[in-house]
């Protein structure tokens, strides 16, 4: 029997109350293979030893660069050019959503945590991977 991999999705988050969040959302599926970052250096560490199908970033990380800094950084590299990147955040202004638009992002979600909107985000950008 043959085995499809699962997507794996990079999520950075500083805040551990959040982490914990994502953890209880997608792990009762099993649906896809994730790694926690919270900073740039952990990102860069990761990136290095991985490749991920979706990304998914706050904007606010409290130390280092901000999210829509590693939305940019992430577009300049050729294996992430097209990934999907997906914006779930506190921050709400047009504004912050139109920077992180602007730097490459593929959808921004308004921290509600809505499970089903979050999740049904993430099968429909992540739908074409094998």
């Amino acid at each position: 029997m043959i085995m499809e991999a699962k997507p794996k999705i990079l999520i950075l988050e500083d805040d551990d109350i959040i982490k914990q969040v994502y953890h209880a959302l997608f792990t009762k599926t099993s649906e896809f293979d994730l790694v926690f970052c919270k900073n740039d250096t952990e990102l860069q560490e990761e990136l290095a030893k991985n490749h991920f199908d979706l990304f998914l970033i706050d904007l606010g990380l409290g130390q280092g660069k901000d999210g829509v800094e590693i939305i940019r950084d992430l577009r300049q590299i050729e294996e992430y050019r097209t990934t999907p990147i997906m914006v779930i955040t506190a921050y709400t202004t047009m504004k912050d959503e139109r920077d992180c638009l602007i730097a490459g992002a593929t959808k921004f979600i308004r921290k509600s945590f809505d499970n089903n909107k979050i999740r049904n985000e993430i099968k429909i950008l992540t739908a074409n991977i094998s």
